[in-house]
């Protein structure tokens, strides 16, 4: 959540991995079709690996934590140094693997992310540990490794649906759940803001989503399941990884040019409006209007449809649904397309990041 800015400027690596699902964004980009120059938000780099061989110019990693900007080139060095196998297992370990082929890339600017990769890249960040704790809460509490392994490992939504409302939703899952996403203990990984912005059903929502990501498709081939609930990938199935690592982008990967992708640490916001008008061509904007005030909307869309080409696509995410602050139907250039919006939201496969708001400008 995107809360006040200045949560996220300073402070150690909050995210190791992007917990939402960079197929879509890559999907809208090709269904642009020529997509010169992009902006996307760098977070922790996995969405903007899997648009940067589909820009044509240049993608721009934009984000405010100078920690996130270092994961994002260290992973970005890692994909056009490394062998696929040694890429793998840097970001999804084991921990002894993980180092050994970070030695092969670590930079001097990387060197303070050594001590937070006890078991591979993508778990390196404050937010995924805390998650950890929660899984093993999970495990001890509500349902053991066990049950929550074979349940991933199906292939039917239709027996997924009738095992989750059967045998997952049970009366200490509903409980677990309330804890867990009250917000006294979500402000450990988000800051105190969460307390005061995030609204009373945020519970309900979450389990909506929950039960939506482990009924809708197979839970075997969606990595973001398994990283979510078991912090590791099912084995030997490339569907389920991140697309970057898939071999044939790993390789077109490797031969680009290091300022094929070039980052900034500073406020999107502030980012945009030092740039020239009508040059970009795509936006992934994640949820960093997640709960912010009006101005803010106002500040980001204006900026976003001044330096906007015609013809450009914009999407926004949100874990809720994005309606507080109001996002505006029409701004300038910039229209809302609720027929785009509906399509990635059926086909991203992200746990709970994935209410879209998705606009073309005209």
């Amino acid at each position: 959540m995107a809360l006040d800015p200045a949560y996220w400027r300073h402070g150690p690596l909050r995210f190791g991995q992007v917990r939402e699902d960079a197929n879509t964004e890559r999907a809208l980009a090709i269904e642009h079709g020529a997509v010169r120059r992009a902006v996307v938000i760098a977070s922790a780099g996995d969405t903007a690996l899997s648009l940067v061989d589909v820009v044509a110019e240049r993608l721009f990693a934009v984000d405010i934590n100078a920690a996130q900007i270092a994961l994002t080139r260290l992973k970005w060095t890692a994909v056009r140094q490394l062998e696929l196998a040694s890429l793998r297992n840097l970001l999804f370990g084991p921990a002894a693997e993980a180092q050994a082929a970070l030695r092969l890339v670590l930079t001097d600017e990387s060197y303070p992310l050594r001590p937070r990769i006890p078991n591979g890249l993508q778990n390196s960040g404050r937010v995924d540990a805390v998650l950890a704790t929660l899984r093993r809460a999970l495990f001890l509490t509500v349902h053991p490794r066990t049950f929550v392994r074979d349940f991933l490992g199906q292939n039917s939504p239709a027996r997924q649906a009738e095992r989750f409302d059967r045998e997952w939703n049970t009366p200490i899952w509903q409980l677990a759940t309330a804890i867990a996403f009250n917000p006294l203990v979500l402000q450990i990984g988000w800051g105190k803001a969460v307390r005061k912005n995030l609204p009373g059903s945020f519970a309900n929502i979450l389990r909506e989503r929950i039960r939506r990501s482990l009924t809708r498709t197979p839970c075997a081939t969606n990595g973001y399941l398994w990283q979510a609930f078991l912090g590791e990938m099912p084995d030997g199935i490339d569907k389920a990884l991140p697309v970057y690592t898939h071999s044939s982008v790993a390789s077109r990967l490797s031969k680009l040019d290091a300022d094929r992708m070039e980052t900034r640490c500073c406020d999107v916001v502030q980012w945009l409006t030092a740039q020239p008008a009508a040059q970009l061509d795509f936006f992934a904007m994640s949820n960093i209007l997640e709960l912010t005030g009006a101005k803010r909307v106002a500040d980001l869309i204006r900026e976003v449809e001044r330096c906007a080409a015609t013809g450009s696509i914009v999407c926004f995410r949100g874990i809720l649904p994005l309606t507080n602050p109001p996002f505006p139907e029409q701004y300038g250039r910039l229209a809302f397309d609720p027929e785009l919006t509906r399509k990635v939201e059926e086909i991203d496969q992200s746990v709970i990041c994935n209410f879209f708001r998705i606009y073309r400008c005209q």
